[in-house]
């Protein structure tokens, strides 16, 4: 498993401004929290989704997410650091 967290500078307060991925080996999202501005979380997996926040259909480019862009930050974290945000987002 790989896990990625993005951080998105924008002014909606309706979309995620943090974004933590668990991938697997071949690139697919497997488990998802988004954090909206204001620190509300919500969350997705296989079998669960709250809010907007879905699993990507195709799998991840890890290059490509690792470049970022001028407003997006992507950047490899670890299995704790994903596994608190999980718990908390779950809760």
């Amino acid at each position: 498993m790989k896990y990625l967290r993005c951080d998105w500078d924008h002014t909606s307060p309706r979309l995620p401004a943090t974004i933590y991925a668990e991938l697997s080996d071949d690139g697919w999202e497997t488990r998802k929290v988004e954090i909206l501005p204001g620190g509300a979380s919500t969350y997705a997996d296989r079998t669960t989704s709250t809010g907007d926040t879905r699993l990507a259909d195709k799998p991840v480019d890890f290059e490509h997410a690792l470049k970022g862009t001028a407003s997006l930050t992507v950047a490899y974290t670890t299995e704790d650091a994903f596994k608190a945000v999980w718990a908390h987002a779950t809760r």
